[in-house]
């Protein structure tokens, strides 16, 4: 196994460094989910044997490897915990809670179940912006949204199966709450609706639209659900 810069820093001064203060772990991990905490349990582990007994780490094959994979997920964490994205936190693969939407086209209030709900939320290649895919039940559709930092503005665009076009504008606050006004092409001309995305907890954010017509008035029609993270 060839070793870089890092590693033998970490094997010099592995005496110094072997076990890393108790204080220090526990507010490395405060902020992290669960799936998260896990590996980094798992890497912490890896770590400490590496320090402490690097010629097992160098024989064993599938401790190699398992510490690479570690290494690579520690990548992703890190731009979790330091990006400057402020849609960091939808970052992820969702589905909706106990499959369960409400929602009201006209007539009454319904209360289903859409099972098999799947979205993946990626940052793209700017701190200023995210991509969600919808691929589960149908209708499928991708959402974009761009942060302007200079405004504080949210840009929406999106498309959703033949017709479903939507446009608008936002905010995102401190917490990553995001609220947006969005006209869509297939609904009638005038009218827009208010979206929010509010979170319960780093794991867990509910969605609301609700329509308004021309004059400002909510017209009853409104969708929503609570989502909960996949991973």
């Amino acid at each position: 196994m060839v070793l870089n810069r890092g590693t033998l820093f970490l094997l010099r001064h592995r005496t110094k460094i072997a076990y890393l203060p108790n204080v220090f772990y526990e507010r490395r991990i405060s902020c992290l989910n669960s799936m998260q905490k896990a590996a980094f349990h798992a890497f912490y582990a890896i770590i400490n044997l590496l320090l402490t007994k690097p010629e097992n780490i160098m024989k064993n094959t599938s401790t190699r490897i398992t510490f690479l994979l570690l290494l690579s997920f520690s990548t992703l964490i890190g731009y979790a915990q330091h990006s400057k994205n402020p849609f960091k936190k939808f970052i992820g693969e969702w589905t909706l809670k106990d499959d369960n939407w409400s929602q009201n086209w006209g007539g009454k209030d319904e209360h289903i179940k859409i099972p098999n709900h799947h979205t993946i939320c990626r940052a793209i290649n700017t701190d200023n912006s995210l991509l969600a895919v919808i691929d589960g039940a149908p209708p499928h559709g991708h959402i974009f949204w761009s942060y302007n930092p200079v405004k504080k503005e949210v840009d929406h665009l999106s498309s959703f199966g033949t017709s479903r076009a939507g446009v608008g504008k936002g905010t995102v606050n401190e917490n990553g709450d995001v609220y947006l006004k969005i006209a869509f092409a297939d609904e009638p001309e005038g009218t827009y609706r208010r979206y929010s995305y509010k979170w319960i907890s780093e794991n867990e954010y509910e969605l609301k639209s609700v329509q308004y017509d021309a004059n400002d008035k909510p017209t009853g029609f409104f969708y929503g659900g609570v989502f909960v993270r996949i991973k």
